[in-house]
């Protein structure tokens, strides 16, 4: 029997002796939770309203069904639809207004429903675009939950012609669309409509919820020894393969084949070799001072992931990395260490830190987890 997991109880003292500290541009472990209400109950609310279906440009990932108070009201806009800032990369595809519905006309200024709809080019989850998109527009987030990774339902003011809003939406994908189903509230109201419009948000529901992948991926595979999955847009160097006893592959991220977002690296050791999971960490660790970024402090250890059952051991951290000279912007190296019992497993990213590029970041997490979740025999 191979003593290979033997090195691991020295292995974790080394990995947990080093503090965490969060990242501290976007305070994503300060989010409060978004708040709650009683004062309506289920009974009350079916009574004040209407169920309301509809099948927006007759696509069925865009079909929903919520309930809206009996007095509101539909608008039919023939204007092409306004676009409305959703950050770099995904405003590409914005599909824009999908419908709007008002309050009555009593006041000057109108509560209403919007619903927009966006088409996707990559997986992301919806808690990472909704964030990206609070950031791009200038939002103040006052709270947000994670109904699950492809729904957050969150509330946020914004200023529209000077008039501050209090906006409670849902942002949910289904199949290649994220829809973000919105009830825009004068801050005025806030007592007299809170309540409710919890109650309406809280009911949007898309009629056959679908999920599919929306990046197609491709398969490398070590021989016929081990594989894994990979974005397309990612592109596979020339991996060397000299031996069975190590084997390396690397995937790159690039717009343009002159600027880098994002770099991957597998490596693949036998436990049969005269070394330990440390040591080998450590010459990577050494490999990326020699590019001129400095791995600096821990910044968080993800738990979120679902491994393969033949692996044994596994571990996530994340650190911070910066340029020496300062010369570029701050990035992240990324660290996924695995074993199995005739292999260990090193996997290690480096991508433009979460404050410096966000949709980047969450682009390049997205592919590290698609790499590290899929290696299999």
């Amino acid at each position: 029997m191979r003593q290979c997991r033997h090195v691991f109880i020295a292995l974790i003292a080394f990995f947990i002796c080093v503090p965490v500290v969060q990242a501290q541009m976007l305070d994503i472990q300060k989010i409060q939770k978004i708040p709650r209400f009683k004062e309506l109950t289920d009974e009350k609310f079916t009574a004040e309203t209407n169920a309301v279906e509809e099948k927006p440009k007759g696509d069925k990932y865009l079909a929903y069904r919520l309930r809206l108070p009996k007095d509101w009201s539909k608008v039919l806009e023939d204007a092409p639809p306004e676009e409305e800032g959703s950050g770099q990369e995904m405003s590409r595809r914005i599909l824009g207004k999908v419908n709007t519905y008002f309050s009555p006309a009593n006041t000057d200024i109108l509560s209403r429903f919007e619903v927009r709809a966006l088409e996707l080019e990559h997986d992301i989850s919806a808690r990472n675009w909704f964030l990206n998109y609070v950031l791009v527009n200038g939002y103040t987030l006052q709270g947000m939950e994670e109904v699950s990774n492809r729904r957050v339902e969150a509330l946020y003011v914004l200023l529209e012609k000077d008039i501050p809003y209090i906006v409670r939406t849902v942002a949910e994908i289904n199949g290649s669309r994220i829809v973000l189903a919105s009830y825009y509230m004068p801050d005025m109201r806030w007592e007299a409509e809170k309540a409710i419009q919890e109650k309406i948000v809280g009911s949007f529901k898309f009629i056959k919820p679908e999920r599919i992948r929306i990046e197609s991926a491709r398969t490398f595979a070590f021989l016929d020894i081990l594989r894994f999955d990979y974005p397309v847009s990612w592109r596979l160097s020339a991996p060397n393969i000299y031996s069975t006893d190590v084997m390396d592959a690397k995937l790159v991220s690039s717009p343009d084949d002159k600027i880098l977002d994002g770099e991957i690296s597998v490596h693949i050791i036998s436990t049969e070799l005269d070394t330990t999971l440390a040591q080998e960490v450590q010459n990577l660790k050494g490999d990326i001072t020699d590019t001129g970024l400095a791995i600096g402090k821990l910044i968080e250890v993800p738990t979120n992931y679902k491994f393969h059952n033949h692996i044994y051991f596994s571990r996530v951290e994340v650190y911070q990395a910066n340029d020496k000279l300062k010369k570029v912007e701050e990035h992240e190296y990324w660290l996924a260490i695995m074993a199995e019992d005739r292999y260990y497993y090193i996997v290690t990213m480096v991508t433009p830190s979460r404050g410096s590029n966000f949709y980047i970041w969450v682009r390049n997490s997205g592919a590290f987890q698609t790499v590290i979740e899929s290696l299999r025999p």
